[in-house]
């Protein structure tokens, strides 16, 4: 696996203004993957994904990237020492958008293959693919400023690719987009990966990344407290089944305080007009889910038991911690 390893942070450490952001962080990289970054606002994502760029100097520890020296030997090199060449090997697309209002978006494109010295010939097939992926052809010649929000991620995504990086870095790519648009963003997102390009994608949308992405990294303040694939991390926390209750007049707290008593719960929350519980014996819990309704004049509006999604399991990790 370490032939495959194409970044790592070793004991990272990062503070900013004096606070502690990022807690020695570990993490290994592989060239391919679609690895997704999770965490709440504040957790250090976006602190994270500038880190592995680059940007912040370390309090501690450090980020290597995968060089081969003129013999053909892989070494791991600091990124800060690597500088130049490393810059040309990433592409980074932040929450707020990187590209300029007053241009048009063809100009867009062109200034940052300027940025990265791409030859004429190269710079203007990169333009042409990119407008091409990200469907900007017809809105070429139009100001960046007019596009809808949408076309504005794709704008700064295309800006991002346009040097053909081997490692892209996207944080919250899909953040206030209507379900189609973000449909469409992940199609594009899960086209680059197919092309062989590693993505590292932050974001607390756990759902998107568990249904797109290989591997998963959970970050709670400043640590990483899970790591690996969707179903390792479900298979980590034994939740059983969940059930979605709603009641009327729904007196929660007396419905929870009762089932409590009966020991058949892992975990229990009240969210807005549902209660959420999670049991390993799913049909017992049913039974006295019953039993206590009818006990406290309480009418069932509904009733459903399934498997526990991953956003079901990050509430509990970070709860936890």
């Amino acid at each position: 696996m370490e032939s495959r390893i194409i970044l790592k942070a070793k004991d990272l450490s990062i503070e900013i203004e004096g606070y502690l952001i990022l807690d020695k962080i570990n993490l290994d990289v592989y060239e391919g993957e679609l690895l997704g970054i999770i965490g709440m606002s504040g957790s250090g994502k976006t602190t994270l994904l500038s880190s592995l760029i680059g940007i912040f100097k370390p309090l501690s520890g450090d980020v290597y990237f995968s060089h081969k020296t003129n013999d053909g030997k892989l070494v791991f090199k600091s990124v800060t020492l690597l500088k130049e060449y490393f810059r040309q090997k990433v592409g980074f697309s932040s929450q707020v958008a990187s590209f300029y209002e007053k241009l048009t978006v063809e100009e867009n494109l062109r200034f940052f293959a300027s940025f990265y010295g791409l030859p004429k010939h190269t710079s203007e097939e990169r333009i042409k693919i990119l407008l091409d992926l990200f469907e900007l052809y017809i809105f070429k010649d139009k100001l960046a400023e007019t596009l809808s929000g949408g076309m504005q991620k794709r704008l700064d995504m295309a800006c991002a690719l346009i040097n053909n990086p081997k490692i892209l870095f996207l944080d919250e790519p899909t953040a206030n987009l209507d379900p189609v648009l973000k449909d469409q963003m992940w199609a594009i997102i899960n086209k680059i990966h197919e092309q062989g390009t590693t993505i590292l994608i932050a974001s607390h949308v756990v759902s998107d990344l568990e249904q797109n992405c290989e591997r998963l990294v959970i970050l709670s303040e400043g640590k990483i407290i899970r790591e690996g694939t969707p179903k390792e991390i479900r298979d980590d926390l034994a939740l059983g089944s969940r059930i979605l209750l709603e009641t009327s007049p729904g007196n929660y707290q007396k419905i929870a305080g009762l089932l409590k008593k009966r020991k058949t719960l892992n975990q229990i929350r009240n969210e807005g007009q549902s209660l959420i519980l999670f049991t390993q014996n799913g049909e017992q819990t049913l039974r006295e889910i019953v039993e206590i309704a009818n006990s406290l004049n309480e009418r069932i509006i509904s009733i459903e038991m399934n498997k526990p999604s991953l956003a079901d399991y990050f509430a509990t990790i970070t709860e936890k911690e």
